[in-house]
């Protein structure tokens, strides 16, 4: 049989409240994070479906000035897609972006992140024209989420440190 002392015994309950209170803290915060995402992006999704909506029900819109309008706001909008249909349901104009944020796979897998689409009705006078779909993309999300698991495994180090030499320097008196 294995004697603990008190101090070992002191130690591993620290070791473990430390540890209990880390990974729940990670369990809430990118919980938090993410749910944060989710409603921020939903909401960018639905703010910018309707204003790029109004924009392309202006009478003088033709095919041509649509398409470029929707390429210049999904190059500078941090857009995952954007799809334009008509009425009967036709893809018109489909832009997708598939590139994915510098972090890696296995996490993202763990940790998704999702949206709502924002849709718009195009209307060409008093007759519907279309539908615009709008999804952002999740890069900044992911990176955000990335860097705060990051900043958790380094506080993880540096409390454990902090511990380790409290018990060292206690044990040796």
């Amino acid at each position: 049989m294995i004697k603990i002392s008190n101090f070992q015994k002191h130690a591993l309950v620290s070791i473990f409240c430390l540890l209990t209170f880390i990974a729940s803290s990670f369990l809430v915060v990118t919980y938090h994070v993410s749910e944060y995402a989710f409603n921020e992006l939903s909401t960018k999704n639905a703010d910018s479906a309707v204003l790029i909506g109004l924009m392309l029900n202006q009478p003088n819109m033709d095919p041509a000035m649509t398409e470029l309008y929707l390429t210049v706001i999904y190059d500078t909008g941090g857009y995952k897609r954007i799809t334009l249909t008509d009425v009967a349901g036709n893809v018109v104009m489909d832009k997708e972006n598939v590139a994915r944020a510098a972090i890696p796979w296995l996490f993202m897998e763990a940790m998704p992140i999702s949206s709502i689409p924002g849709r718009a009705k195009i209307t060409k006078g008093w007759t519907q024209a279309g539908t615009l779909t709008i999804i952002s993309s999740e890069t900044e999300s992911y990176l955000m989420l990335w860097n705060t698991a990051v900043f958790f495994l380094y506080m993880t180090i540096v409390l454990f440190g902090i511990l380790a030499g409290i018990l060292i320097t206690t044990h040796k008196k």
